[in-house]
């Protein structure tokens, strides 16, 4: 069978009962199409829903024969002989497949289900659905990885490649660097309906989509939602928690490493080689390089198993959330562990026992009360040395930026932020309930009243992460060199071992999100309001970036960090996250991506490179969230994979958007012009 593209460029076969694929019923349908900017030609399976047209969108192409070897003209050939399958260009084969069958007549058949399949009577010779491209339907075979596109309009091979381990899915990026881990491995339900109803892709950002058909593709399920999506966002022994801020805190049982990059290490109490005590982490997405011991084992069977191990230090029911059975267990260091809302894995974590609780621990009682009376002793003197420790301490912090030259000291620039901890304590009444204003992972936000009478907001850590620590240090450390009306001002901070406090000036109203995302407080914003936040907020990233000091990149801008104070004046907080760049400097690479998914740039999150167009990148997204009140990180999985920026774009382009502006404007429309 030989078939020359005719001058539209499409193919057309015929299915076993006769039925034209192109007709508007049809499904499915082969196609020879070109990458709309690039001038080439592809062999395509494409799933049509709609009557088909030239004009039809690539993006629907669920299988690509030469992806990387494109035709130079539409007078390709589909050449399918007794021995082999050829795309040919010209007298050039790009694409073959080998045949193997006892000289009898072939057919090629385009199935309902999507399978373009080459046969003859003894059997099936070959079938697309043994070589999958970007995209897994119901019933292929998936023997090698999901390559993502170029682009969305280039089907050749592109950066993200999905491979399943084991019973685990990884999302790499070009240098192999794993992106993303997706466990358990639940990929496509099977089906016995002759037509798909589901599919996986990955795009060409490397984000694993699962799609369902009804009346149109719906996403169901993306694999990028949040930070603690990407792969070890945190550091050893440590859980992800995106409520929690931070977002990374040791695991029950682990205290900080001396040394940040190794995460958390296990606290320095005996060990029992029999110690049955467990720590149930519910609704945690497992961590990476476990070992399945028995698929049929229950949770009390997975447990004993573990206790008897001296080697194990975590065990997981493959089903626990079912009552079902199958049993994991984790030898070594816990890396890439997540909690979720719900649907997540139940986790248990085995903790070290007390030393006064180690078995065969026989002391006389003589003995006991030697030790409880100099404990005690012990203990008084601790206090009074702390005591005394801290009304003469020496208040300096040195904080250090990777460019040794640009060091800051205490010494030099602090001295005037320094603050006694008991005139913050006192301030705050002591830290009592009754003066918190909030509470997060970090630790807990509380109103307070210097003796001046400035009022004041104290944040007060409590998580002694590395992490957090760090950030602490690079809040002091930038913060205290700006001065602008756009830039949250520091009074003063306290640090030493056990405290870390940083005091602000204290705001009259709520941060930005609690306006535009809330259906009721937004109404308070009309058009002059949001007006005035955004050039507010850009006047604070200008000073950033070209008025201050340094030149200071945010990192982490977005509407929760965009406090406002009296008047709705807006004020740029966190920089926690925030780095510096020398005024000769236009960019520098970061040893981690740090911020926030949907409001980092993609050469930021996948190359680690940051500069002034970082926070560009950030300011955008924030301009379309306060103009449209849409999250734009919750904004695919809640919109079948619809970006904001598309979403605006279409608004646009029907005058919806524009028409919603206008509103905003009712009563100033000649603010419209300065915009």
């Amino acid at each position: 069978m030989r078939s020359q593209m005719p001058e539209e460029m499409i193919t057309r076969l015929e299915s076993k009962e006769g039925r034209d694929w192109h007709r508007v019923e049809a499904r499915d349908l082969l196609f020879i199409g070109s990458a709309l900017r690039l001038q080439h030609l592809f062999l395509l399976l494409l799933l049509a829903s709609l009557p088909l047209s030239l004009s039809i969108s690539l993006s629907k192409a669920v299988w690509v024969a030469n992806r990387d070897h494109p035709l130079s003209s539409p007078t390709g050939i589909l050449n399918i002989s007794n021995s082999n399958v050829d795309l040919l260009d010209g007298n050039v084969v790009l694409w073959r497949k080998n045949l193997i069958n006892r000289d009898s007549s072939v057919v090629a058949e385009l199935l309902d289900n999507g399978n373009f399949v080459v046969k003859d009577p003894t059997g099936v010779l070959w079938q697309s659905f043994d070589s999958p491209t970007d995209t897994l339907l119901p019933g292929m075979i998936l023997n090698a990885n999901l390559v993502s596109w170029a682009s969305s309009e280039d089907p050749s091979s592109g950066a993200y490649t999905y491979e399943i381990i084991g019973q685990q899915g990884f999302i790499h990026d070009a240098h192999q660097v794993p992106m993303t881990r997706i466990f358990p491995n639940k990929i496509l339900p099977s089906t016995t309906n002759k037509t798909f109803s589901t599919m996986l892709r990955i795009d060409e950002y490397g984000v694993l989509q699962l799609l369902v058909w009804r009346d149109k593709w719906h996403v169901d399920w993306i694999s990028h939602v949040d930070e603690c999506d990407w792969y070890g966002t945190c550091g050893l022994n440590m859980f992800c928690d995106i409520n929690l801020n931070p977002i990374c805190n040791c695991i029950k049982g682990f205290e900080p490493s001396d040394k940040p990059y190794r995460g958390c290490e296990r606290k320095k109490t005996q060990v029992s080689c029999v110690e049955k005590e467990f720590w149930r982490m519910t609704n945690m997405k497992l961590p990476d390089f476990g070992e399945q011991i028995d698929t049929k084992m229950g949770v009390e069977d997975c447990k004993e198993r573990c206790v008897k191990d001296c080697n194990c230090v975590a065990f997981a029911n493959m089903d626990s959330q079912n009552g079902g059975s199958g049993c994991m267990v984790w030898l070594h260091e816990l890396h890439d562990i997540r909690s979720y809302k719900t649907k997540g894995l139940d986790f248990y974590i085995k903790l070290p026992v007390a030393a006064d609780l180690v078995e065969g621990n026989n002391v006389s009682e003589t003995t006991i009360g030697l030790i409880v009376g100099v404990s005690t002793l012990l203990l008084i003197f601790i206090v009074l040395l702390i005591y005394k420790t801290r009304k003469m301490r020496e208040r300096t912090i040195v904080c250090q930026r990777e460019n040794p030259t640009m060091d800051i000291s205490i010494t030099e620039d602090w001295q005037s932020h320094l603050m006694d901890f008991e005139v913050i304590s006192q301030a705050t009444n002591f830290f009592s309930d009754s003066n918190k204003i909030g509470e997060g992972g970090f630790g807990s936000v509380y109103k307070g009243r210097l003796l001046n009478g400035v009022e004041i907001a104290v944040k007060r850590l409590i998580s002694m992460t590395p992490n957090g620590i760090e950030n602490f240090d690079n809040e002091v450390r930038l913060i205290g060199l700006v001065q602008h009306i756009n830039i949250i001002r520091l009074i003063g901070f306290f640090s030493d071992e056990n405290e870390k406090i940083l005091v602000y000036e204290h705001l009259e109203n709520l941060g930005l999100d609690s306006y535009i995302f809330d259906t009721t407080r937004s109404s308070s914003l009309n058009w002059q309001k949001r007006f005035d936040i955004i050039i507010g907020i850009a006047r604070g990233l200008l000073y950033l970036h070209q008025d201050s000091r340094f030149k200071i990149i945010h990192l982490d801008l977005k509407p929760s960090n965009i406090l406002l104070g009296k008047d709705m004046i807006p004020k740029i907080s966190d920089f926690g996250m925030a780095k510096t760049l020398a005024r000769d400097e236009t960019e520098a690479i970061a040893t981690t991506a740090a911020g926030t998914f949907g409001y980092m740039p993609l050469e930021y999150l996948r190359d680690k490179i940051y500069s002034v167009k970082s926070d560009v990148f950030s300011f955008g997204v924030l301009l379309l969230e306060i103009l449209s009140g849409k999250r734009n990180n919750r904004f695919p999985a809640l919109n079948d994979g619809e970006s904001l920026l598309s979403y605006v774009s279409l608004k646009q382009s029907n005058s919806t958007f524009v028409s919603k502006i206008e509103t905003l404007a009712t009563g100033n429309p000649s603010m419209l012009l300065k915009f």
